[in-house]
Formats: structure tokens, sequence, C-alpha cells
């Protein structure tokens, strides 16, 4: 019954009497949430604008400003709760905030494993963090297979460069050689 009729105070207790009768409440008992918070993505965009959640993202190079939001649960903790969080291929180290959302305005090319987990009130984390793969991939300019082409480009160019100069070469031998021959026939003639 929601009448009360009465209130009695000691050291450990707190009575409560009603039209149905007396209710004894021990004010000593530790109410600790052992509860862990459950957490989950609420967003994820790049510059600013929403994508489709997923568990992993293969991005190009130019996509790499990204906005990673979450949320948690914890009636109790009333807004209070903290997270910690990570990006694997960053850092190892784990960052607490209250924020609801962590930026990472420029990642280079590579793969990262973001992992988030809730902590309510009493210190109690989540079972399992959340986690995104995000892959970032090469600009074109930086991939094996471009840079193989470049190289093979420059040595193609210089063999040509070789190619014409070692012609040129033989020709002015050959011409050398027609007019040395020229020479030793006149000396021949005039010696006759």
């Amino acid at each position: 019954n929601n009448d009360i009729t009465a209130l009695a105070v000691d050291s450990q207790n707190l009575y409560v009497g009603t039209s149905e009768g007396l209710v004894r409440f021990n004010k000593n008992i530790q109410t600790k949430n052992l509860v862990p918070p459950p957490i989950y993505f609420s967003s994820f965009q790049i510059f600013e604008q929403d994508t489709t959640l997923s568990e992993s993202y293969v991005l190009k190079h130019y996509q790499n400003n990204i906005r990673i939001g979450f949320t948690s649960v914890s009636f109790r903790s009333q807004g209070g709760v903290r997270y910690k969080y990570r990006m694997i291929g960053l850092s190892n180290d784990w960052s607490e905030t209250q924020s609801d959302y962590v930026s990472y305005p420029v990642l280079n090319s590579g793969n990262y494993t973001f992992e988030a987990y809730a902590i309510n009130e009493d210190g109690i984390g989540s079972e399992q963090p959340i986690v995104i793969n995000i892959t970032i991939q090469k600009p074109f300019w930086a991939t094996w297979w471009f840079r193989g082409f470049i190289i093979g480009v420059i040595g193609l160019m210089v063999w040509l460069i070789l190619l014409v100069r070692i012609k040129r070469l033989r020709k002015e031998l050959n011409l050398r050689n027609e007019y040395q021959q020229k020479l030793n026939e006149l000396e021949m003639q005039a010696l006759q």
C-alpha cells in the first residue's frame, strides 16, 4: 500500500508503517550494481556522413576521416556510463571517455580493429567488447603493382636510351671504318 502513516529510524533500520502493516528496511545494505552494461554501436560516419553499420569496413585511402558512435544502457547509472576504447593498429592502449563517440580525423592506410566496452557506476564492465574491423586501402600510387609498373617503365626507357646510343656509336664506328678504308685505298692508289 502506498499510504505511509508512520516513519521511524534507528541506527540500522528504517521502519515504515502503513495501513497494511509495518515494513523494515536495513539502512546498511550495500547496493552495488553487478549487472554488466551492454554496449552497442550507434553510428559509423565517414567525413560526418552516416553509413550502414557493419562488422567490418574496407575504405578507400581518401575515406580516412571516421567517427564511431556507441551507446550503453544502464538505468542505475542515469547516463553516467563510462567507456573504454582502443584502435588496434594505431595503439594497443585503452583510453577512457564519457563521450558516446570517438573520432579519428586521419587514419593512414592499413588494418585496424576498434574495440570498446561500457563501465557502469560501480566499475563493472561489459562482458564482451564491441568490435569493428577497418581496412583503409593504400592509394594506387603506393601499391606494389604501380611501383613495379613505374620501375618497369623507367627500366624500359633506360634500355631504349642505351639501345639508341649503341646504335649511334655503331653508326659512327662504321663511318670511321669506311673513312679509314677509303683513306687506305687512296693511299694504295697514290703509292701505285
